[in-house]
C-alpha cells in the first residue's frame, strides 16, 4: 500500500499541473499530495466513508517518498500519530495505548515507515484535507494563486 489520491483530487492537480505558461508548477504530484495531508492533519479531517472505500480501490502515485520528502518521514509519521492519538482520545500519559497506536501504525521495515494501517490513514487524512482544499480554494491554473489562498485556509482556521 502506498500513497493515493483521489481521482476528483488528480483533476484538481491536473488543472495546475497542465499549466501552459512558464508559470510555477508543482515539481511532483506527492507535493500536491502533501498539501492536501497537512490541510487533513491540520483540521483533523478523514475522508468519508465513500471517499475511503474508493481509494481503496485506487492505484497508487508513488510507492516511495520522493527524494525532497525524505527528511520528513518522521515528521509525517509523527503528525499521524498525534492525530490518531487525538482522534481516539489516547492521552499523552496512555502509555500502552501510545504503544498500541505506535505499533499499528509504523512499520520500521517498510520504505516508508508506515504499515498498510498507517497508509490507509495517512491517505485518509489526505482526502479529508482536500475536502477542505476543495470547498475553500477554486481550482486555479495558477500554483501562486492557490498556495496565497491555501495559507489562507489554514491561518484563518485557528
Amino acid at each position: 500500500m502506498s500513497f493515493k489520491m483521489l481521482k476528483e483530487a488528480e483533476r484538481y492537480y491536473d488543472m495546475v499541473d497542465g499549466r501552459g505558461d512558464q508559470g510555477a508548477k508543482y515539481k511532483v504530484k506527492f507535493d500536491f499530495y502533501y498539501l492536501c495531508l497537512m490541510a487533513g492533519f491540520h483540521f483533523r479531517e478523514l475522508g468519508s466513508e465513500s471517499q475511503n472505500q474508493e481509494i481503496k480501490k485506487t492505484a497508487y502515485f508513488v510507492d516511495y517518498y520522493p527524494e525532497a520528502y525524505r527528511d520528513k518521514i518522521d515528521l509525517i509519521v509523527g503528525l499521524l500519530i498525534d492525530a490518531e492519538m487525538e482522534r481516539k482520545a489516547i492521552t499523552s500519559t496512555d502509555k500502552k495505548g501510545i504503544e498500541l497506536l505506535m505499533v499499528s501504525l509504523i512499520d520500521h521495515l517498510s520504505v516508508t515507515k508506515l504499515s498498510s494501517k498507517g497508509h490507509e490513514f495517512l491517505n485518509d487524512y489526505a482526502v479529508g484535507g482536500y475536502n477542505r482544499i476543495k470547498d475553500a480554494i477554486p481550482a486555479t491554473s495558477e500554483l501562486e494563486v492557490f498556495m496565497i489562498m491555501y495559507s489562507k485556509l489554514l491561518n484563518n482556521s485557528a
